[in-house]
């Protein structure tokens, strides 16, 4: 688990908690594709649905175009407070930096899911479901190593994504119709929804009551 609970804050959801090698991790779509699939058997054996797929950014929007997909359910660019049941998914969790006063309180009609946080950066607060911890990341279709503040900055002038946005989840989704089958991919799900299924006192993940507030991030993983 990430984030501290035996000092009164709740803790994460790791899909990977094992930190990445020394440099920048660049995920292959196969890897995304995986990730994705554990998510979203994760989310189905812990009971958890969802209205919408909300992407962050740009740099995030191939995840939550893929990920809508794959739950059927529509995909819609971030616009603040909602009264639907949403999924919003960032690529990398030091873009929360910028307007994390937005997402301090804990609200069961948001959640948080980041692909990649980093090991070492402390955060204002920690999303609610992480998919791994990096020491550098970026997106195979970011142009350059996304850096703190950068990725703060949104563009939703337009409600369908581009041409190389499709072809990006595209090649997730070919990827994912590839690997959905894979025992290793049901085993691994299974494993962290038994492993989690038993803490649900413990995670902020729909647990606004307890955890009216998300945890801050201090970099000090606890496993």
């Amino acid at each position: 688990a990430i984030a501290d609970a035996g000092r009164g804050r709740g803790s994460s959801l790791s899909l990977r908690p094992s930190p990445a090698d020394p440099g920048v991790t660049i995920p292959d779509y196969k890897a995304i594709a995986s990730t994705l699939l554990v998510l979203a058997e994760v989310l189905q054996e812990l009971g958890l649905e969802f209205d919408v797929v909300e992407f962050y950014s740009q740099l995030s929007r191939p995840l939550a175009e893929s990920l809508a997909r794959m739950l059927d359910l529509p995909c819609q660019g971030y616009r603040g407070p909602r009264d639907e049941r949403a999924l919003l998914i960032m690529a990398w969790a030091s873009n929360i930096i910028g307007p994390h006063q937005s997402f301090i309180q804990n609200s069961d009609k948001r959640t948080l899911f980041a692909y990649a946080l980093s090991a070492t950066e402390p955060l204002p607060l920690t999303p609610d479901i992480v998919g791994c911890l990096a020491l550098n990341f970026r997106m195979p279709w970011a142009d350059s190593l996304e850096e703190t503040g950068q990725a703060s900055e949104r563009d939703f002038a337009s409600d369908l994504p581009d041409e190389a946005e499709t072809r990006d989840v595209d090649r997730i989704l070919e990827q994912v119709h590839a690997l959905e089958s894979k025992p290793e991919i049901i085993q691994s799900a299974q494993a962290i929804s038994n492993y989690y299924r038993h803490k649900r006192d413990l995670l902020v993940l729909s647990n606004a009551e307890h955890f009216p507030e998300r945890s801050e991030y201090t970099a000090e993983i606890l496993f």
